[in-house]
């Protein structure tokens, strides 16, 4: 084989594996996504029907061999700063290639509806001087008073 078809071939092969591994990465954390916002559907849901519980629901889900328990919690919404990335950036490369896009689309338009869901719900519960707590795991509790600064030890 000659030297220069061996260095197009090396070429070729190398940004075939890139373009592979980048595809693959922003479907992992798009697949995610669309697995957290399923759970976060299912939660919205159980919230409306009685005696529905979604722990209950997406554990059952969970069960099942070809889902599987992990990212199958109801919560909020997904965040960070790789999720919404590469959601976005699947969406622009189908978009730019001509695939479709509708999936990793509803996933983000129906995560950003649940950032603009908790923030009705927050400002709904907001007390009489416009301020409410939000506690969640990992965060510590701060008690009321005129405090500057970092969270007391």
């Amino acid at each position: 084989m000659p030297a220069s078809l061996v260095q197009a071939l090396k070429r070729c092969l190398g940004w075939q594996l890139c373009v592979n591994a980048d595809i693959a990465k922003l479907a992992v954390n798009t697949y995610v996504t669309k697995k957290i916002s399923f759970a976060n559907m299912l939660a919205r849901l159980c919230e409306k029907v009685p005696g529905a519980s979604v722990d209950v629901v997406t554990g059952a889900i969970g069960l099942d061999s070809r889902i599987g328990g992990q990212y199958l919690k109801g919560a909020i919404s997904y965040g960070g700063p790789c999720f919404p990335r590469d959601n976005v950036a699947l969406i622009a490369l189908a978009d730019r290639v001509g695939a479709s896009s509708a999936l990793p689309r509803a996933t983000h338009e129906f995560n950003r509806a649940q950032i603009h869901r908790l923030a009705d719900t927050v400002q709904q519960h907001l007390g009489a001087h416009g301020a409410a707590g939000i506690l969640g795991p990992g965060v510590g509790v701060v008690r009321e008073g005129s405090f500057a600064g970092g969270a007391p030890q």
